[in-house]
């Protein structure tokens, strides 16, 4: 393996050339707090372990250094929907990268290796699973391996709160690809898996940087509920219409998200929803819905969803049940507020949520009876000379899937049983009784550890002093006494100045909300009404006494139609009313219908809204100036499947009336929509019954409109 030069000119011309990649290629001008820590140590040849917050870009430490070191850096990654994720944002901007996983064809992997032999990689991204494989070192032959990244490091500790066995055989294959320098990446660790970090993957003289998982922008809450029900009002009534969008809510099961996102649904809340369970397909299509910028809408997910979610602008993160650890909880609540913005970190706390977890963990480790019942299947099936697969594994030892694979890992690192390229096991040996004992011991203590992280979560929900400061101490970090921006350091008056961690049960509904209750098609509709209204010479405008409002005049009309003062009057370029709530605007817009003053389109003098036609008259509207006379009237639309009336009709002049051929078109009452015209009409075609003054007969049928009683006296006024 090529030597990274540690001579100081060498070292600061690699610093500047990764200083250039990272303008030319990220186009980012400086280094956040830790990252350039990061990158002299790797550039000078050094194990680095960083632990670093969510969002602080850890993934850069190993991208420049990658770009900028000449052999070749290999990076692990947990998941392969991580791996695609960032393989894709490096190839969009023209880094030499390719990926090496399951999820590949055959001809894809063909693609890859030939890529690795020719040299022209920079970077190689794959899982721990592929990397432990025999035949990965035959893959990358005899090329030069600069960099070893290890994301998500904190998998390779048993004391971890993600443990993932197959990072165990990785300290292996660093020594296999001839020792290079290593990179292990955690965004949460508390002292002891930092030592166990180390120790697994055998990190020499190890630089470590560690920055606080405490953010300034980010702002946490503990909401107490009682029962689900409680739990579920107080985040769609309180929190789901009031907080800004776009953000997270997490939940235990797979049933909560799904009836979470049918109320959201239902209630007409934009969201999304994810967990395991759903379709590849979908779960990529839904989370690139929920990625996509100014996308204002929640998701509802499990804990499946979020790792490696890049998404800057999420404005909250809410827990509607209690993860299974404070780290947990720290990685998931930190997916907020990654543009540096306040965000809102919050827990639906109930002591009920305590079973899920607890049923969770005594269901993750399989008991000494199972151990001892898989090694023996295992055992049996190698003796006929067979390799077994993990399905049948545990049908053949009556142990579930889940479980088997717990014990399959715990012996294959022991070196009790064997893991094929074809992801088969084999057991070369019996296994002493005396060791699948200790095994058992062994997930016996699991156990205590799951449930000791699970306390340390239920004392940060039940604590009343600083939140932030409690889980400092639990990840052995210095920091203030007081955050001044938890809710109990609110309450204690720490609080500088106010910020949105207060009152957030009461905090002012988001915009829109009532839009989104009643739905986009009245939102749309109160819009059209409301264009134009109120300004001085423009339809239906009359002159308004001002109100003041954030320093901007306002107006409301006057009584009686009186204009106010000159001074009080908004400019005819004025932009409506701002500031004026909801209530004001429904008085207005109830004074408005029906009006029609004299002189103007609107109803004769002495007319009450609505009122009946008069005997022997049809019920009409005269147009300004006058009677309305039979050279000047025209045919009204009856109603749906009615006749119009007749030419001649005094019906004709009715507001919305279609002119006549040479008549002048009938002005109609100012602000009054269509929809409201038609229901008044309705009314009116049902008011001149039999027996009734004017009435017309019952054979009028469809025809009896507001002309049904009979025609107008020609020529002459209506009542």
């Amino acid at each position: 393996m090529a030597e990274v030069g540690t001579a100081e000119r060498p070292l600061e011309e690699r610093l500047a050339a990764a200083r250039e990649a990272m303008r030319r290629v990220f186009q980012i001008r400086s280094y956040r707090p830790g990252q350039e820590q990061v990158v002299r140590g790797v550039l000078a040849g050094r194990d680095v372990l960083a632990v670093m917050p969510t969002g602080s870009g850890k993934s850069l430490t190993y991208q420049l250094p990658g770009l900028v070191l000449p052999g070749l850096t290999v990076v692990i990654s947990p998941l392969i929907a991580l791996i695609q994720d960032q393989h894709n944002k490096l190839a969009a901007r023209g880094v030499p990268v390719a990926r090496l996983d399951s999820s590949l064809l055959v001809k894809e992997r063909k693609e890859v290796l030939a890529r690795i032999e020719d040299g022209s990689l920079k970077l190689l991204l794959t899982t721990p699973e592929t990397a432990s494989t025999s035949k990965f070192r035959t893959w990358l032959g005899e090329r030069v391996i600069s960099l070893f990244t290890v994301d998500e490091a904190h998998c390779v500790s048993q004391w971890g709160h993600d443990f993932r066995p197959a990072y165990l055989g990785l300290r292996e294959v660093i020594e296999n690809l001839g020792r290079p320098p290593v990179l292990a990446l955690t965004a949460t660790a508390t002292p002891r898996v930092r030592e166990d970090i180390i120790a697994q993957l055998g990190l020499r003289d190890a630089e470590q940087v560690i920055r606080s998982f405490d953010r300034p922008n980010l702002h946490f809450t503990v909401v107490k509920c009682g029962a689900e029900e409680e739990k579920a009002r107080i985040l769609y009534k309180k929190l789901i219409r009031r907080l800004p969008r776009p953000g997270i809510v997490y939940s235990a099961t797979v049933k909560s998200v799904e009836e979470l996102a049918f109320v959201m649904k239902k209630t007409r809340i934009p969201a999304e929803y994810y967990h395991g369970r759903l379709a590849k397909a979908v779960r990529e299509e839904t989370q690139k819905r929920f990625m996509k910028p100014g996308r204002r809408v929640v998701m509802i997910a499990t804990n499946a969803f979020g790792l490696g979610v890049d998404k800057p602008d999420i404005r909250y993160v809410a827990h509607f049940h209690v993860p299974g650890s404070l780290e947990a909880y720290v990685q998931e609540a930190g997916r907020a507020g990654r543009d540096g913005k306040a965000a809102r970190c919050i827990l639906l706390w109930s002591p009920d949520d305590l079973a899920i977890q607890e049923y969770f963990n005594e269901g993750s480790y399989p008991s000494p009876k199972q151990v001892r019942q898989v090694a023996q299947a295992l055992r049996a099936s190698t003796e006929e000379e067979r390799e077994v697969g993990l399905k049948i594994l545990a049908e053949f030892s009556g142990v579930g899937e889940k479980r088997t694979r717990v014990v399959l890992n715990f012996l294959v690192e022991q070196g009790w049983a064997e893991e094929t390229d074809e992801g088969k096991y084999v057991a070369p040996t019996n296994v002493p009784d005396d060791l699948l004992e200790a095994a058992a011991k062994y997930f016996d203590l699991k156990k205590i550890e799951d449930k000791r992280r699970l306390d340390a979560l239920v004392a940060y929900a039940e604590t009343t002093q600083c939140r932030v400061r409690h889980m400092l101490d639990y990840f052995g970090e210095p920091g203030p006494e007081h955050c001044g921006r938890c809710d109990n350091c609110r309450a204690l008056g720490m609080g500088a100045e106010a910020g949105p961690a207060v009152d957030v049960l009461n905090a002012p509904e988001e915009p829109g909300a009532e839009g989104e209750r009643e739905g986009g098609r009245k939102k749309r509709r109160r819009r059209r009404g409301r264009r134009g209204r109120g300004q001085p010479g423009q339809p239906g405008g009359q002159p308004r006494a001002a109100t003041p409002v954030d320093g901007v005049p306002t107006v409301t009309v006057a009584a009686g139609g009186a204009a106010a003062p000159a001074d009080a009057i908004a400019p005819p370029d004025s932009p409506g009313l701002p500031g004026e709530g909801g209530r004001r605007r429904r008085r207005r817009r109830r004074g408005r219908r029906g009006r029609g003053q004299p002189g103007a389109a609107g109803r004769v003098p002495g007319e009450s809204p609505g009122a009946p036609a008069q005997a022997g008259g049809s019920q009409g509207v005269a147009p300004a100036g006058g009677d309305v006379s039979s050279t000047q009237a025209s045919a009204v639309p009856a109603g749906d499947g009615a006749p119009a009336a007749a030419p001649g009709s005094a019906a004709a002049a009715l507001p919305g009336a279609a002119p006549g051929p040479g008549a002048p078109a009938a002005a109609a009452a100012p602000g009054e929509g269509g929809r409201r015209r038609r229901r008044r009409r309705r009314r009116r075609r049902g008011r001149g019954g039999p027996g009734s003054p004017g009435g017309g007969s019952e054979s009028a049928g469809p025809a009896a409109g507001p002309a049904a009683g009979g025609d107008a006296a020609g020529g002459g006024a209506l009542p």
